[in-house]
């Protein structure tokens, strides 16, 4: 499995450089090109190192977030959110979970839950109205139904 990771890590140097050089567009087609290929990946990846397969996906999601803040786009930037979160969701509900990977999920939101509140912090003008409670609430049952709290700001 190192080549597919080999090349998501390969289009995130990319997408890193383009946004640096504030080429958002660019950077946010490289993240997404990134996202797509690790979800493509992730069930044979997730059976040989859950950590390195959630991860993947959501520093994805993470880096097309920032991309749709660069441009100012805060409703692309919560269906990100929405969707790091329903994906995180998905794979908790995936039958006979090793306690590895129930802790890579619980990792992963721990992570979501951090950005979620850099992004509510350094956006809160901005995000007033995009329902922030429904995903505080959907965050919270997750981490619940690993039976571990993510306190929420």
């Amino acid at each position: 499995m190192d080549v597919p990771i080999t090349h998501w890590e390969e289009l995130m140097r990319h997408a890193r450089r383009a946004f640096q050089e504030c080429a958002y567009r660019e950077a946010l087609e490289l993240n997404t090109s990134a996202l797509l290929f690790s979800k493509r990946h992730f069930n044979q990846l997730f059976e040989l190192d859950a950590d390195r397969a959630i991860a993947a996906v959501l520093v994805s999601y993470f880096n097309a977030i920032d991309n749709h803040l660069a441009l100012y786009d805060f409703i692309k930037a919560r269906e990100c959110f929405d969707n790091a979160l329903s994906f995180l969701i998905a794979v908790n509900a995936k039958p006979q979970l090793s306690e590895k990977q129930k802790h890579a999920i619980l990792h992963g939101a721990s992570h979501l839950h951090n950005e979620w509140c850099r992004f509510l912090k350094a956006n809160q003008n901005d995000v007033s109205d995009l329902k922030l409670s429904t995903f505080q609430a959907s965050l919270a049952a997750l981490s619940a139904q690993n039976h571990h709290a993510v306190i929420l700001h």
